[in-house]
C-alpha cells in the first residue's frame, strides 16, 4: 500500500508538471485558430496557407504558413497572391504576379514561383484568387502539418487532451470527496476544463482545415465530448506506369499514355489519376496535363517532337495525392543528317559547300560576278566556227565568262575583268568544275585566256594554244571542249575559300576568248587508294547506326563516326546513309570516289636561272600526273629552300616553303618561279614535290643550288609600290599617298629613290626621297601628301615622307619607281583609269588599290586588288567615312569575292576609253583623243587620255613565223607643263604644283610589235 501511494505521489507530481504546458499550447494554438476563423463574428481577414513546396524560395521556404488578406481588392505585377490552380480547383497556388494580359475584355495575370526559372504555364482570372499574401511565419506550417501525421495528432491533441483530462478528473474527485464530507451543493464543471477542451478542439479544426499552397493534403475531424477521431488521412500507393516505358525513342505522332490501377489503405478510398507531361528531369516545367479522372490512360495527339518526362498523380476523395515515378520519353519524328569525310589534313567533309554550283535554281544566285559573265543554256556561236553550239555539261544551265562576238572591231573585257566568285567555309576535300574554254585568238603571247585562283592563289590557267592548238589565223571560234578540273582543298586551314575564275583577253581587246563553266562543286572526292573514309551522322537525339554501299555491292552497317576503305584504285560510286534512335534514316547520299595511287614523276631537271642578291629564278619541266603521262598536269607543288642541303623528306619538310607557286602546266610545259627574300653572299638548295589532286606525292627532285652575289645595292623588284590611295579622302581629293615594300631581309637605302607619274605625254619626276632615309627588311614606306595630323590617317599612321607633290591621276595611272641612277625598279598600273581601288563621293567610299603578295608585273591589272577589309577604316583611318586601305602595314584582302561586288557603286570617271593597240593586220579604229580632267589632282592639271600602250612582251615565235614589225603611227597629242615641278624633300605645305600646258609638239611615230599573224577577216558577227 505505502508503494501505491509513492506511485501515485510521482504521477501527481508529473501531471502537475504537465498541465502548465499542455494547458500553454492548447490555449495559444487554441487562440491562433480563433484569430483566423472564417465562420465567427469576430473573424479577422486572413486566411492561413500551409506552403508544402520551395518554388517561393528564399521569400517563402516550404513548410511557412502565408496569411492572405481575402479582402483585397486590387493586385498587381510584384504582389504575391494565392489563387487556385487554373485546371484544378483542388490545388492552391502560391506565386507571385509578373505581367498582366487582357483577352476578351478580362485582367489575366501572369505568375511565377520566385526560385522557378520559367513563368507558369496558364494564366489566372481575378475570381480564382484568394487574395493577397500579407506576412507569413516559417517553420508554423511544419507544425501543423505535423499535426496530421499520427506521432501528430498523438502528441498534439491526445497528449494535451489526456494530461488536461486527467488532471481535471483528479480535481473533480476531489471535490466530490469534499462535497460528501462538507455536503455541500455540487460546483458547476471548472472554467480551466471548459476552456481547455474548447480551445483544442478549435485548434484541431483550424490545423486540419487549413489549406495547402501546392499540395493539396487535408483531413477531416469529428468531435464527440472530449473524443477527437480522424478520417483516413493516407495517400494512395503511387501509381505504375505501363507504356510507354522508360527511356522510349519513338516518331509516332499519336502516342496514348497507359497505367495501371492503384490501391489506398483507406477501404472508403475513390481514386483518380492526372497525366503530367514535363520538359524538364525535375517535374517543374509541365507541358500537359489531362486532370484528375478514372481514366487509366491519355491520348496525347500530334505530340510536339522533343524530350520529355511524364508521370501520372492518384488522389482520393480526401485530396491525398501520390506521384509515380516519372518515365524518360523522346520523341523524333526528323531524319538525321550523314556527312562523308576523308583523311587528308584531318578528316575532311565531302558536302556541298557552294551556292548554286549547277547554275540551275535560277539567276546567279550565291555568286558575285564582275564583268561579262552570263547564264546561259545552250549557246549558239557565229561564224566562223568549228562548233555551232554549246550545251550545258549537265543539266539546262551553265555560265559563260566572256564575249563570245565574232568582230574584230569590238572591244570586250580583259581575262582579269571578267569575274566567276563564291566564298565558301573551309573543311571541304576537293572542288571540281568542267570548263570549255574557247577563242578566236592566235598569239601565244594572248595567255592565259582561262585562269582560277583559290585565296588569291593561282591553281589553274588554260592558254589560247589549249583551245586553239594549230594556231590558226582563219579567226574560227575553238574550244577545248568540255574538260573536268579538280583541287585537292585538304591544305587550306583558312576560315574561308575565295574561289574565282577568271576568262577573256589578256594582250588585246578585240580577238575574243572565252570559256564555259558547269557543274562546281565540292561534293567531288579524289583520294590516295590507302584513304581513310569516315561516316558522322548528326541528330538532335543521337545516331543508331550508318551504312555504305560501293559500287552496288550490298550495305555493310558501322557505327557513327567509324572509319572503312575503298580496297580497289578506280572511279567508284559511295552510297552512304544514317539512323538515328527512332528508326527515322537519312537521305541515300551518292558520291562520285575516284581512289588515285600513282603520283606525279619526280621533277629532275630542277636548275637556277638566275640569281640577285635577294632573289633566285628557279626553272624546271612540268611532270604531269600519274607518272609522267601525256596531256596531263599535276596539281600542285611545293617548293621548298634552304641555307644547308636537302637530302631527305625530314629536311625537305623543314625547310622554307616558297610562297604562291604557280599551278602546275601541262606535262612538258617548261616552268619558271622567282623566289624573293634571299640574303646577300648565302648559298641556297632548293628541291621541288610535285602532287595530283589525291594528294599523291612525288619524291623529291634533284637538288639545285645558287650562292647570292654580295652587295646592297637596290636591284629591280627588291622594293615595289605595293599600295595607291589615288582617289584622295573625304577630306581633300589631294589626301594621297603611296606606299613602298621591301621585298628583301635586308635594310634599304632610300638616298636618291625618286617617284615618277604619268601625265598624259611622259614621265615626270613626283618625289624624291631625300639622304638618310631608309626601309626596314620586308617593311613599309609610306609617301603622303599631307601628315597624319592633317589627313583622313589616324594619327598613329607613321607617315614617312610627307611632300606636297604626291599627284596621282585618276584616270591615266602610271608610278614608276628609280634608283637615284635612274635604274628602274617598279611600275604601277599601265597609264589608264585604275580598275582598282574604288571612288564613290556619293556614297562616301574610298578604298585604296593593293598590291598582291607576289607583286608581279605592276603594269598587268592582275597583280593589284582592292582593299576592303572593313577593320582598316577603324585601325588606319578617323573614321568619318568608309575610307579603307592599310598604309604602313600587310595588306588585307587579296582577292576577296567581295572586292569586285561593290565595283558597280564606283562613281563614273569622266575619262573617255583610251585608244587600244590593234595588230597590224587588223583594220584600227582610230579614237580620237579627248581631253579629260584629273579629278583627284588641282583643277589646273590636265591630262590627255592617249592610246594604249603596247604591252611589253617577249616574242616566242611559232615554227616558220617571224614578228611583224608595223610603222603605223597612231597620234599622241602631249600636253607639256611650262616648268616640271621639282618634288619638295619633306613638306607640310598643301601647295600643289600646277601643270600649264603649251602646244603639243607632232607626235611621234611609234612602232608596235605583234607575234601574231593577221587572222583571216570575219564577216558574220552574232
Amino acid at each position: 500500500m505505502k508503494y501505491m501511494r509513492s506511485v501515485g505521489k510521482w504521477i501527481l507530481f508529473l501531471l502537475n508538471l504537465a498541465k502548465g504546458p499542455a494547458f500553454v499550447v492548447v490555449v495559444g494554438l487554441g487562440l491562433l485558430s480563433l484569430l483566423t476563423s472564417t465562420s465567427l463574428p469576430w473573424q479577422i481577414p486572413l486566411k492561413p496557407f500551409l506552403v508544402t513546396s520551395g518554388s517561393m524560395r528564399p521569400t517563402i521556404p516550404e513548410g511557412s504558413t502565408v496569411f492572405v488578406d481575402r479582402k483585397t481588392t486590387e493586385v498587381k505585377v510584384g504582389d504575391i497572391v494565392t489563387f487556385l490552380r487554373p485546371g484544378n480547383a483542388r490545388e492552391n497556388v502560391t506565386h507571385r504576379i509578373t505581367a498582366t494580359e487582357t483577352k476578351d475584355n478580362n485582367t489575366l495575370y501572369k505568375t511565377k514561383g520566385d526560385a522557378n526559372e520559367a513563368v507558369d504555364i496558364w494564366s489566372v482570372r481575378r475570381e480564382s484568387m484568394w487574395g493577397k499574401v500579407v506576412f507569413h511565419i516559417p517553420l508554423l506550417g511544419f507544425v501543423v502539418s505535423f499535426t496530421k501525421t499520427r506521432p501528430g495528432v498523438l502528441l498534439m491533441v491526445v497528449l494535451p487532451l489526456a494530461v488536461i483530462a486527467i488532471d481535471e478528473l483528479r480535481v473533480i474527485i476531489r471535490e466530490i470527496l469534499w462535497m460528501k464530507k462538507k455536503k455541500s451543493k455540487k460546483n458547476s464543471p471548472p472554467v480551466t476544463t471548459i476552456t481547455a477542451l474548447f480551445l483544442l478542439i478549435s485548434y484541431s479544426l483550424f490545423a486540419v482545415a487549413m489549406p495547402t499552397s501546392m499540395a493539396a493534403f487535408s483531413d477531416t475531424t469529428s468531435v464527440t465530448n472530449s473524443q477527437v477521431a480522424t478520417s483516413c488521412w493516407i495517400a494512395p500507393v503511387a501509381p505504375t506506369l505501363n507504356f510507354p516505358p522508360d527511356n522510349t525513342n519513338t516518331n509516332a505522332t499519336n502516342i496514348v499514355f497507359d497505367w495501371f490501377a492503384t490501391t489506398s489503405t483507406c477501404p472508403t478510398a475513390t481514386i483518380q489519376y492526372n497525366f503530367q507531361l514535363f520538359s524538364d528531369a525535375g517535374a517543374t516545367a509541365i507541358v500537359s496535363a489531362s486532370g484528375f479522372s478514372g481514366n487509366l490512360s491519355y491520348l496525347y495527339s500530334t505530340i510536339p517532337e522533343g524530350e520529355y518526362w511524364w508521370r501520372v498523380q492518384a488522389q482520393d476523395q480526401y485530396g491525398s495525392t501520390s506521384n509515380s515515378t516519372a518515365n524518360h520519353l523522346i520523341v523524333d519524328r526528323t531524319a538525321p543528317t550523314a556527312a562523308l569525310s576523308v583523311t587528308g589534313s584531318g578528316f575532311k567533309a565531302v558536302e556541298e559547300r557552294l551556292t548554286n554550283g549547277d547554275f540551275e535554281t535560277g539567276s546567279l544566285n550565291g555568286w558575285t560576278t564582275a564583268g561579262t559573265v552570263t547564264r546561259v543554256g545552250t549557246d549558239t556561236l557565229a561564224s566562223p566556227r568549228t562548233v555551232t553550239s554549246v550545251a550545258p555539261y549537265e543539266g539546262s544551265s551553265m555560265v559563260r565568262l566572256g564575249s563570245k562576238v565574232a568582230s574584230l572591231t569590238t572591244n570586250a573585257n580583259y581575262v582579269w575583268e571578267n569575274r566567276l566568285m563564291q566564298s565558301f567555309t573551309s573543311g571541304a576535300k576537293s572542288l571540281s568544275f568542267y570548263y570549255n574554254f574557247f577563242t578566236r585568238d592566235t598569239s601565244v603571247a594572248d595567255n592565259p585566256g582561262f585562269f582560277v585562283r583559290i585565296n588569291g592563289q593561282e591553281v589553274f590557267q588554260v592558254n589560247t594554244l589549249a583551245a586553239n592548238p594549230l594556231d590558226l589565223a582563219d579567226g574560227s571560234a575553238r574550244g577545248t571542249g568540255w574538260q573536268q578540273f579538280f583541287y585537292n582543298l585538304s591544305g587550306i586551314e583558312t576560315p574561308q575559300v575565295n574561289l574565282a575564275i577568271y576568262a577573256g583577253n589578256t594582250v588585246d581587246r578585240k580577238i575574243q576568248s572565252w570559256a564555259y563553266v558547269d557543274k562546281i562543286t565540292t561534293y567531288f572526292i579524289s583520294a590516295r587508294g590507302n584513304a581513310e573514309y569516315k561516316i558522322t551522322g548528326s541528330d538532335t537525339f543521337g545516331i543508331n547506326q550508318c551504312f555504305y554501299e560501293i559500287d552496288g555491292g550490298g550495305y555493310t552497317a558501322i557505327a557513327n563516326d567509324t572509319t572503312f576503305q575503298i580496297p580497289s584504285a578506280g572511279t567508284h560510286t559511295l552510297s552512304y546513309y544514317c539512323t538515328d534512335s527512332t528508326g527515322n534514316a537519312s537521305a541515300i547520299t551518292p558520291s562520285t570516289v575516284i581512289t588515285d595511287t600513282d603520283a606525279p614523276s619526280a621533277v629532275s631537271d630542277l636548275a637556277v636561272l638566275a640569281t640577285t642578291e635577294n632573289t633566285a629564278t628557279l626553272t624546271w619541266i612540268a611532270p604531269g600526273n600519274d607518272g609522267s603521262s601525256t596531256g596531263t598536269r599535276a596539281s600542285s607543288y611545293n617548293i621548298r629552300f634552304a641555307t644547308t642541303p636537302i637530302t631527305d623528306d625530314d629536311t625537305f619538310n623543314a625547310a622554307t616553303a616558297a610562297p604562291n607557286v604557280p599551278a602546275p602546266q601541262e606535262q612538258g610545259t617548261p616552268e619558271t618561279l622567282e623566289i624573293l627574300g634571299l640574303e646577300p653572299s648565302t648559298t641556297y638548295y632548293f628541291a621541288v614535290k610535285s602532287y595530283d589532286e589525291a594528294p599523291n606525292t612525288s619524291t623529291i627532285s634533284n637538288i639545285a643550288s645558287t650562292t647570292t652575289p654580295a652587295g646592297t645595292a637596290l636591284n629591280p623588284g627588291d622594293v615595289v609600290i605595293n599600295e595607291i590611295m589615288w582617289m584622295g579622302s573625304s577630306a581633300s581629293a589631294n589626301d594621297e599617298w603611296v606606299e613602298l615594300r621591301n621585298m628583301t631581309a635586308r635594310t634599304i637605302a632610300l638616298d636618291g629613290v625618286y617617284l615618277t607619274r604619268w601625265n598624259g605625254t611622259s614621265d615626270l619626276t613626283m618625289v624624291t626621297i631625300p639622304a638618310g632615309a631608309s626601309i626596314t627588311p620586308n617593311g613599309y614606306f609610306l609617301i603622303s601628301n599631307f601628315a597624319a595630323a592633317a589627313s583622313q590617317l589616324k594619327d598613329a599612321v607613321a607617315v614617312d615622307l610627307v611632300n606636297t607633290a604626291v599627284n596621282i591621276s585618276n584616270t591615266a595611272l602610271s608610278l614608276k619607281l628609280y634608283t637615284s641612277g635612274s635604274i628602274l625598279v617598279d611600275s604601277a598600273w599601265n597609264q589608264t583609269a585604275p580598275k582598282e581601288g574604288i571612288f564613290s563621293a556619293a556614297l562616301g567610299r574610298y578604298y585604296s588599290m593593293e598590291r598582291t603578295s607576289v607583286p608581279g608585273d605592276g603594269t598587268n591589272p592582275l597583280s593589284w586588288y582592292t582593299s576592303i577589309d572593313t577593320a582598316s577604316t577603324e585601325d588606319f583611318f578617323d573614321n568619318t567615312a568608309d575610307e579603307r586601305g592599310t598604309p604602313g602595314a600587310v595588306n588585307r584582302s587579296e582577292n576577296e569575292p567581295l572586292s569586285h561586288q561593290i565595283e558597280q557603286e564606283r562613281d563614273p570617271i569622266t575619262a573617255i576609253e583610251p585608244l587600244q593597240t590593234i595588230q597590224a593586220s587588223i583594220a584600227a579604229e582610230i579614237e580620237e583623243p579627248t581631253l579629260a580632267i584629273d579629278s583627284a589632282a588641282s583643277p589646273s592639271a590636265l591630262f590627255v587620255d592617249e592610246p594604249e600602250p603596247t604591252p611589253e612582251i617577249t616574242p616566242i615565235p611559232a615554227p616558220e613565223e617571224t614578228p611583224i614589225t608595223s610603222s603605223t603611227a597612231l597620234p599622241e597629242p602631249s600636253i607639256e607643263p611650262t616648268q616640271e615641278p621639282q618634288p619638295a624633300i619633306v613638306s607640310t605645305s598643301a601647295t600643289e604644283p600646277t601643270l600649264e600646258p603649251t602646244s603639243a609638239p607632232e607626235p611621234a611615230a611609234a612602232p608596235i610589235q605583234s607575234t601574231e599573224p593577221a587572222p583571216a577577216p570575219i564577216i558574220d558577227t552574232l
